[in-house]
Order: C-alpha cells, then structure tokens, then sequence
C-alpha cells in the first residue's frame, strides 16, 4: 500500500478521514459521506501493518494487544504541495 499516495489523493478530493481495513479497499469521509477509494486494491494484513507500524507508538501498541482493538486519529497540517 502507498500510504503517501493515498493521502496526496485524500488532499486532492478534500478528505477528512481515511477508513483502512482488511479485506476492503480504502475508505474516504468526504463531506460526511463514506466514499471508497476507485481503482486501488483491497487493503492486505501486510498494508494495515505496514501503516500501523508508520502511525502508532509503543503505547498505542500496548492498549492495541490488551484489548481487542484500538481507535485513534493522526492529525496533520494539510498543506498543497506536501502531503501529511
């Protein structure tokens, strides 16, 4: 998975939100509305770790293996020219 091509495409169709899941292609919250991302492949265990491993800390790490699943947020200046 491309991670940063993902979000220069979050950028470009003004996301807000980026929904990764096994099993199904990536997700955009775009207005409010759930949008899935056209033309990328469904997202591998691979992906999602890799993407895990570039965006949790060893605490969200720990919580994540105490119980049976973690939610957060990754926030990022949106800026035109470099993605976040």
């Amino acid at each position: 998975m491309q991670i940063n091509e993902l979000l220069k495409l979050m950028v470009n169709q003004n996301a807000s939100d980026l929904h990764i899941r096994v099993g199904s292609p990536p997700i955009f919250r775009i207005f409010g509305k759930l949008v899935i991302v056209k033309d990328w492949q469904v997202v591998t265990i691979e992906d999602a770790q890799t993407v895990y491993d570039m965006i949790t800390n060893p605490t969200h790490r720990q919580i994540f293996r105490g119980n049976a699943g973690i939610r957060f947020s990754v926030q990022c200046v949106r800026h035109r020219k470099v993605p976040c």
